[in-house]
């Protein structure tokens, strides 16, 4: 698996992520209206 992770390159990390969207919508019944990426994790007010 390391071997495989170091040769990943910008277009392998696309492809692994529109696989991961498709996924995630196909879950659901009905395709969401909307989706919110919240790429901050932290919940802090100061931030």
């Amino acid at each position: 698996m390391c071997r495989w992770e170091n040769q990943a390159n910008r277009l392998t990390a696309w492809h692994i992520h529109q696989v991961m969207i498709e996924r995630f919508v196909a879950s659901f019944k009905r395709v969401p209206k909307e989706l919110i990426l919240d790429f901050d994790a932290t919940d802090d007010a100061v931030h």
